[in-house]
């Protein structure tokens, strides 16, 4: 929200803003907006790139410009290149093979199909409706707290069901040889 708001700090300026960007379609009452991907589409992240070079500089090192691309930024350590069509992807990619930056290393990329991001994303949002879902699912007792019966106590023995006042007197020891409780010894 922090970021929306540097950007807007009204809904309706953000909505025109939004409706600029290619890849959103917005629904009829344009309260609800769809992201549209590109099959096509690509995205690449370039690992090791030096810390001093900035965003022009980098275009300059690629041989492209921003028209050229959909998208092109930094996002912490990584730089992020969105494009789409097999003629700039394969130029790019035979670009960035062979470049090296000042201490003689190559530059690193990995690169993403963009039904991958779909799939990945889809899998994170399905997860988080799942936990959403079954969240009021949990098993609980009487006092609220998870009911298991024969489980161990915090000094290690058993506590037999049975007594729910938390005063159970047949918590088994797991000493070698013993075979009754610590409180019922007779002194």
């Amino acid at each position: 929200m922090k970021e929306v708001q540097k950007i807007s700090n009204d809904s309706e300026t953000l909505k025109k803003l939004l409706k600029k960007l290619n890849f959103l379609k917005f629904s009829e009452d344009e309260n609800l907006a769809k992201v549209i991907f590109n099959e096509n589409s690509k995205i690449i992240n370039l690992i090791n790139v030096p810390h001093k070079i900035t965003k022009e500089s980098m275009l300059k090192i690629l041989k492209i410009s921003e028209e050229q691309i959909e998208r092109f930024y930094k996002q912490s350590l990584y730089w992020i290149i969105v494009c789409e069509g097999k003629n700039l992807y394969d130029k790019l990619d035979e670009t960035m093979r062979n470049i090296k930056f000042e201490d003689n290393n190559p530059l690193k990329f990995e690169t993403t199909l963009i039904k991958d991001c779909k799939k990945i994303a889809e899998k994170k949002i399905n997860h988080q409706n799942y936990l959403k879902e079954t969240d009021n699912l949990k098993a609980s007792g009487a006092n609220g707290s998870a009911s298991y019966p024969d489980r161990k106590d915090s000094r290690g023995g058993y506590k037999l069901s049975g007594n729910s006042n938390g005063n159970n007197n047949e918590t088994l020891s797991w000493r070698k040889k013993s075979d009754y409780s610590v409180n019922s010894r007779e002194e």
